[in-house]
């Protein structure tokens, strides 16, 4: 089973939904696979907050890294727009720009955090997955030409995830993929999953004393003032 992160206490989600089913699906590839569910993309340049989410992070160190966009029901694209079911324009130029923004953020994140020899060596791809729509009802369409049907997941790759995926990562095979065994540990330390504990010193604890004790102070001599211009006070 691949390693999923969260382990436990995941983002809530229901099995029966769409995108539970992706969830319940990647979790049956092999244990050299490591997906990330519903993966927040925070930073900040030039004054500026730019926010992303990628729905699911899969990686593996001898094939690369793939961020996926999950689109549930009925879905329409015309006039250059892509559209949910009730008309709505979908945010961000749709599922697949969506996408490929969130690789981008992630390849920002990983360059920010001292890992830019990673992104150079390791293969990024972005995918798109329709779980509510049959790979026969794909391949009835003319997509358009942001999308690649090698790049998009249907209803049909819920049982076997496998096929479709290895599809994906056979792009660019010019383009070595040359991560070690130490920079899958760093990926996975630095950005993917990081840990860290963080205890309170007893410096700190002295310093929150003194801070409330000064507040005290300050609190005390307000009342005093007050007093001193009352006859009588309760």
């Amino acid at each position: 089973m691949a390693r999923i992160i969260p382990s436990a206490n995941a983002r809530e989600h229901d099995p029966r939904s769409r995108e539970g089913a992706i969830y319940e699906s990647l979790k049956t590839l092999p244990d050299n696979f490591v997906v990330v569910h519903s993966m927040a993309l925070v930073s900040v340049a030039d004054q500026s907050l730019r926010e992303n989410e990628a729905d699911f992070v899969l990686f593996h160190k001898d094939k690369g890294l793939v961020c996926f966009e999950a689109k549930a029901g009925k879905v329409s694209y015309g006039d250059g727009e892509w559209r949910y079911s009730d008309g709505r324009p979908m945010k961000h130029g749709g599922p697949f720009n969506q996408a490929q923004n969130g690789k981008f953020h992630l390849m920002d994140a990983i360059r920010e955090r001292g890992l830019g020899e990673l992104v150079k060596n390791c293969r990024l791809y972005h995918a798109v997955w329709f779980p509510s729509l049959s790979s026969r009802d794909i391949d009835s369409i003319f997509l358009p030409e942001e999308c690649d049907r090698r790049l998009l997941l249907s209803k049909d790759d819920l049982m076997n995830p496998l096929p479709a995926i290895e599809r994906i990562f056979e792009l660019n095979h010019y383009r070595p993929q040359n991560v070690t065994e130490a920079d899958e540990e760093k990926l996975i330390e630095r950005v993917l999953c990081p840990e860290f504990d963080l205890v309170p010193t007893a410096r700190t604890r002295y310093d929150f004393n003194d801070i409330t004790f000064a507040r005290l102070l300050e609190s005390q001599t307000h009342v005093l003032d007050f007093l001193s211009e009352q006859r009588f006070a309760v």
